[in-house]
Formats: structure tokens, sequence, C-alpha cells
């Protein structure tokens, strides 16, 4: 693959597909502008991970699945974890629930969330305790799993 250097860039539909991501097979005579494989670079990084987002606490916590997909709560009290925007349909995201100082916060979760055997999990109560629920969206749903009581 050929080194693209910002004081030389190449021109509009001079660098074949397969020149800039190496294993993608695609027909040979596909050409991509810069801006295409920008565009393609950006996602490729954003699809791999994200740095973590932290959530406002609040009675109905939202999540803005367009900004990352790791995200991170510390309760204040007793909540309800929103239907969040902006899912894609085959992405990964995770949820990391912590309790206060005070602990004995409760969680539940809107609809769209969907677990084993249609149970949600009961969070850990401790002071400080931290839970991981990562899920799988179709877009419209996120299939959840969780990982509970870290201390």
């Amino acid at each position: 693959m050929a080194e693209v250097k910002f004081s030389a860039l190449p021109a509009a539909g001079s660098v074949a597909g397969t020149d800039v991501f190496p294993g993608v097979q695609s027909n040979t005579n596909k050409k991509f502008t810069l801006t295409q494989m920008l565009q393609k670079l950006f996602t490729l990084g954003k699809t791999a991970y994200t740095q973590g987002v932290t959530l406002s606490d609040a009675a109905s916590i939202a999540t803005d699945a367009g900004i990352g997909n790791v995200f991170t709560v510390t309760l204040a009290g007793n909540r309800t974890m929103a239907a969040p925007s902006n899912l894609v349909n085959g992405a990964t995201y995770i949820w990391v629930v912590k309790q206060d100082a005070t602990g004995s916060r409760t969680l539940s979760w809107n609809a769209v969330f969907k677990w084993p055997a249609g149970t949600a999990p009961t969070l850990s109560t401790a002071a400080n305790s931290v839970d991981i629920i990562s899920g799988v969206s179709d877009g419209t749903n996120i299939y959840c799993t969780s990982t509970l009581d870290f201390q």
C-alpha cells in the first residue's frame, strides 16, 4: 500500500479500492475519491472503539448511541434507563453502571432492552459497586447480558 502524504494527495479517482483497503474484495476498476477514503477510514476507526461517554444521572437516563458505544453512569437515586437514540443494527453497546457512595440504588430498563428469559438483572447494591451491561442491537432493540458486582 502506498503511503499518502498530505503534501502530495492523490487526485480523485487515482487510487484503487484494494490499494486503500487491503483484503477487501472489490472490482479492480473501483476508484475512491480522497473524501471517500477519509470517510471510510473514519468509519473503520469509529467502529473499532470509542472513548467512554459519561451519561448524566437523572430520573430517566438518556443514551445517544450516535456519539459512542461505551457509556458510564453513576446512580445517585433509583433510576430508569430510557430507550437509547440512534441505535445501529449490529452495533455492540456497553453500559458501566456504578453505585454512588450510598449504594442501594435500583435501575429499571426501557422495553427496548431485551434480557435472557425476559428478566432484567438485579444490580449490585453495595456502595461504589460496578455492574456491566452489554448488548447487541438490531437497530430497534438491544439484546443484553450482565456481569455484576465488581468491587
